[in-house]
Order: C-alpha cells, then structure tokens, then sequence
C-alpha cells in the first residue's frame, strides 16, 4: 500500500509500575505516540502517512479541512504541507480556548495555509457540505475530520500489528484493555481491527471527547466496513472476529474542548512521571482508565497518548 514512510520506528512503551500499584493493575503502561518525530508528533502522522500517500491528496496542491481552532490534525497537516511543498486551506470553528489551544491555532496560522472561521462545526458543515461529505471544495482536495479516511485507518491499523509485535518482543504483557481518547473514530478502528488481525485479545475502549453525534456506534461500523473494504482490496483477509471495541461515554463532561476536573486530576498524576496529557482529549482517556482501575475492571492496561 502506498504510503511516505513517516513512521518507521515503533514507538516506545513506558512502564508505570509505582501508578500501575496506587490504582490495584497487574501492569499499566503508555504507548508513547507523542514521541512519533514526524510533523510535530503525536497519532496523526501514522494516518496522513497512507492518506497523503493516495489520490486525490498525492497529486493535489491543495488540500482543505475542517477542525476547532486547537485541531491537532490542522496542525500535523500544516506541518504535512510545508514538509510536501502544498498549501491548506483550514476552515475553523470555535471551541473554548484551553492549554494549548492558541499554540496550535498560531502554529496553523503561521503555514503556508489560508484559515477561514466559523462560529460553529455546524455552521461549517450547512455553508461547505463537502468538508465532511465531499472529496474537493472548490479544487482542493478534502481531507476528512481527524484524517479518518480508511485509507488513513490503515496507519492505525500498523500501528495495531506494531503493538502486538511489542508484545511478542516481551516489551509489555498482551493488554486486557486498552485506552484511547474517541475523535474522529479512526484511531480506535485502526487499532482495533489491527490487534486482531496480529491475534491479540485486547479490548479497546474508546473515551468519547467529542459529541455523542459525531462518535456514535454506527459512525465507527461505517468506518471499520471501509477499512476492510481496503484491506480487502489490498489482498488481506480481514480477522474473522474483531475484538469488541468499547464506547465510553462518560468522561466527556460539558463538551468538545472542555475539561473535567477527573481529567485535569489525570493530566497532574502523570506529570508527576514526566508524561504531559492535554486535558481535552488524553486527560478524559486516562481518568476513565482511572475510574476503571478503581471499579476493579481494567487488569493489565495500557494507555495510548
């Protein structure tokens, strides 16, 4: 399958033993994404890594695409064009602003992008249909909310099988569960449809961040269809079952972009270790790891930043 070979490295798994006791786990750990080097780091390179790599974005000189005025994916795309020599076109809408919010929003600003504002994702979605419906707006071509295209899945899908070859390295014990904040959907999917087909057992538990209308249980069947469709057509027999992918919903508090005080908590406990969290999307996947472990449900777990 094409790609642009961002990610060649695993990335490293870090042990928390000393937390793993304090909260009753047999073993807990971080998949350490935010180590990923390329464009600015964090999950997003391993999807733009097979997006960019397929037509329409492959040839087009422009791309356009819908996040808040904080996305992470705006930024990695805007890192994505000045590394590939292209322009983006970054429609934002307002979310409330929070640490690191106005850093990415000048990070985007400061590209080689053209930012139009909306007061709202809604507003942007009834005055361009085709940022979250359509392959091009007005000749650039689209890329999806958080880049979750399956195409871009199947990055996520790597990264599942990167894991697993983790596992079977000795670099960690196979996870009961594992724990990753609920976007766009893409990064779940992946991850599960990925250590199913490497024959992990994991169950993947997916912290809503956003509303509950854009990370829904019929928006993740629609995109796990399309990422075997894709694996299909690139000659890979799907797992015959995939592990059951676990919704959490209640950890998103008031709403998109606002924190809680159990995710701030979770952001402060592993500060204390030297992983930073941001309280709206990492900080929500921890505490529910968190109030997992309390409840006595989470075993060995780990946690994908």
């Amino acid at each position: 399958v094409p790609r642009l070979a961002w990610v060649t490295d695993a990335t490293p798994v870090t042990p928390l033993p000393a937390l793993a006791e304090k909260l009753g786990l047999s073993w807990l750990g971080v998949k350490r994404d935010d180590q990923l080097a390329a464009l600015s780091g964090g999950s997003k390179p391993r999807k733009l890594d097979y997006l960019l790599a397929s037509r329409p974005f492959a040839d087009a000189p422009t791309w356009a695409s819908l996040g808040a005025i904080g996305s992470g994916n705006l930024v990695a795309l805007t890192a994505a064009a000045a590394t590939l020599g292209r322009r983006l076109d970054a429609h934002l809408f307002w979310t409330e602003v929070s640490a690191g919010t106005l850093d990415n929003l000048a990070f985007v600003a400061s590209g080689s992008s053209t930012l139009t504002y909306h007061r709202s994702s809604t507003t942007a979605a009834l005055c361009h249909p085709a940022l979250v419906l359509g392959r091009t707006l007005h000749g650039s071509a689209v890329v999806p909310p958080g880049a979750s295209d399956p195409v871009g899945v199947l990055g996520l899908v790597r990264a599942g099988l990167e894991l697993a070859e983790q596992v079977r390295a000795g670099e960690l014990p196979e996870p009961d569960r594992l724990y990753v904040a609920l976007g766009s959907g893409g990064t779940a999917v992946g991850l599960a449809i990925g250590l199913a087909l490497a024959g992990l057992r994991t169950q993947v538990v997916a912290v809503r961040v956003v509303a509950r209308a854009f990370a829904g249980r019929l928006r993740l069947s629609d995109l796990e269809r399309g990422v075997l469709r894709e694996l299909a057509r690139c000659g890979l027999r799907a797992p015959s079952t995939l592990p059951a992918l676990v919704i959490d919903h209640l950890h998103a508090g008031a709403g998109y972009a606002v924190p809680t005080a159990e995710s701030l908590a979770a952001c402060a406990t592993l500060a204390r270790d030297g992983i930073l969290l941001k309280p709206v999307y990492t900080g929500k996947a921890m505490a529910a790891l968190v109030h997992d472990a309390h409840r006595g449900g989470a075993g060995r777990a780990l946690f994908w930043l």
